[in-house]
């Protein structure tokens, strides 16, 4: 489908943590191809950081970390109070590997970004 219409945006979310890797390698190779969110009997702490973590790696942030199918309320403050604070711990930690990766690599001089302390005061993390 990916290949036969290619200016269609498909967004694609899977129930079972197995497919997560192959339909991750399908969003690299069609750009049409839109991963968004953990299906909700993938939605607990666990995998959610397992998913984004991987997700992260292979494609950067050219996905939708989470979203709602909820029809009611409760569903949606309970899904997103444990969801985002499993998937900002796993962006920090995604952009300082890649920060200390690139400063390794690099002449540059960063110690005077303050890197630390803007992602920190974002996420909520004390010092």
């Amino acid at each position: 489908m990916c290949t036969r219409y290619p200016s269609v945006k498909f967004l694609a979310t899977f129930l079972s943590r197995v497919n997560q890797h192959e339909v991750c390698i399908m969003s690299q190779k069609f750009r049409n191809l839109h991963i968004y969110g953990c299906w909700w009997y993938l939605n607990n702490p666990s995998m959610i950081e397992s998913i984004t973590r991987m997700r992260l790696e292979l494609l950067g942030t050219a996905f939708t970390s989470q979203h709602s199918d909820a029809r009611i309320m409760d569903q949606i403050v309970y899904k997103w109070a444990h969801s985002r604070r499993v998937i900002s711990g796993a962006l920090v930690e995604q952009v300082s590997f890649c920060t200390v990766t690139f400063r390794a690599n690099s002449s540059h001089n960063f110690d005077s970004l303050p890197l630390t302390s803007v992602t920190n005061r974002h996420f909520g993390r004390s010092r």
